[in-house]
């Protein structure tokens, strides 16, 4: 006789069967929050750096081979779009990746200098969801000289 299944609280098993908070996707095994927001349309121009336009680049920044690349970049220099993404009072999910880092550490700021990401010294994947205060632009910005190459920056609004 083989044991029944339990699931948490408010879950139960069943192809995208909806439940409390969670549905549960048989499927591929894997719990989905139900109420997940929704993701706008993409705002940044050329995150994918396929060519060296949309980025405004301090001394140091250049966009080669379809990614963005610090060369030893001078602390406190900067990227950033040239036409700004962000409107005070909405919600954003940014999305980028830190191919390689070499060198120094930098942050993701928002507009009116909120820290969305700080002090990074590892190359990885970064997401952060947060509020834009201030209408404007995101910034990578150098906390040290850095020597770091970035690509796939992306920036929704979140709805809901």
């Amino acid at each position: 006789m083989s044991k029944p299944l339990y699931y948490p609280k408010g879950w139960r098993a069943g192809p995208q069967r909806m439940t409390g908070k969670f549905y549960h996707d048989e499927r591929h095994a894997t719990y989905v929050e139900r109420n997940a927001r929704a993701l706008g349309p993409e705002l940044i121009v050329n995150g994918s750096f396929s060519d060296g336009t949309g980025w405004t680049l301090s001394t140091g920044w250049s966009i080669t081979g379809g990614q963005l690349v610090a060369t030893a970049a001078a602390a406190d220099s900067a990227a950033f779009p040239t036409v700004g993404v962000l409107t005070a009072g909405k919600s954003y999910e940014i999305r980028m990746a830190c191919t390689s880092l070499s060198a120094g550490g930098w942050k993701l700021l928002l507009e009116g200098g909120l820290n969305a990401y700080g002090d990074i010294t590892t190359a990885g994947t970064f997401v952060a969801r947060v509020p834009a205060n201030t209408s404007g632009a995101i910034y990578i910005w150098a906390n040290s000289p850095l020597t770091a190459t970035f690509d796939n920056v992306s920036v929704r609004e979140i709805f809901g």
